[in-house]
């Protein structure tokens, strides 16, 4: 499926790869007419299912489950709508306080983050309620959780970081200038955090010694997206975009 275009259509305000690797789900914008898209990565062309708008409401974000059974999807009518991934089918849907424009799922299955520009909806997936709300100080950027689930770190576009323990849901950690606070991610041993910094640098924040701060920087701009990769020795990378590609850096001095 190299270089193979596999949409053409209005604008798409939302992507997710399924974590099967088997299918991807977007958001196509069609004016008053959203609707999610399922399609194949293994087959081309291939629409595997599909959510429309219909008089209940519209869809407006979001995200599988990390274990690949389902598709959330945040209704403008204030609910979480559970979809199977297998034949997109709504098995179930729920009420939350206000709309979203994004959804992320923990790693661990037990929570789902609403975003919005000023505020965070943790929602309980269990119990299908909304345990707690984040306001913000300055616009959301970005939201990751550590791979243990026990962490997770919020960036906002006045350079701040909070990382919030999961029990609790309180800021354990804040740190400041963090320059234009793009992107974020966990490292896998979950004792660094990667930020976007500014369109050629990234830092890595070690949590458990906050005096300890690396950087890597890119010859070309544009970074935008960030991300950790283990190849099959076990060795991990850091994986980035920039200008006119991906790059992949070992970090093994990150010990």
């Amino acid at each position: 499926m190299r270089n193979y275009p596999m949409f053409a259509g209005n604008k798409i305000s939302s992507l997710r790869i399924n974590p099967s690797g088997t299918s991807y789900a977007f958001i196509d914008n069609k004016k008053d007419k959203n609707s999610v898209d399922v399609y194949s990565l293994i087959y081309k062309d291939t629409r595997q299912g599909k959510v429309g708008t219909t008089k209940l409401f519209k869809p407006l974000a979001i995200c599988y489950s990390p274990d690949a059974k389902f598709l959330y999807v945040m209704g403008s009518d204030k609910k979480i709508h559970i979809y199977t991934t297998r034949k997109t089918q709504e098995v179930k849907n729920f009420d939350v306080n206000e709309t979203a424009s994004r959804l992320d799922a923990s790693p661990n299955g037990f929570f789902l983050i609403a975003s919005t520009k000023d505020k965070l909806q943790v929602i309980n997936l269990e119990n299908e309620t909304v345990r707690t709300t984040l306001p913000l100080k300055a616009d959301f950027k970005d939201v990751a959780f550590s791979s243990n689930s026990k962490q997770m770190a919020v960036l906002a576009a006045d350079g701040t970081c909070d990382v919030y323990d999961t029990k609790t849901f309180t800021v354990s950690k804040h740190f400041d200038a963090m320059g234009i606070a793009e992107r974020c991610f966990f490292h896998p041993e979950n004792k660094y955090l990667a930020i976007v910094t500014g369109d050629q640098r990234v830092a890595f924040i070690n949590l458990l010694n906050e005096d300890d701060r690396q950087y890597v920087d890119a010859k070309e701009g544009g970074i935008k997206y960030i991300n950790f990769s283990k190849n099959v020795e076990n060795d991990i990378y850091l994986v980035h975009n920039y200008t006119s590609g991906i790059v992949f850096t070992p970090v093994a001095f990150l010990s």
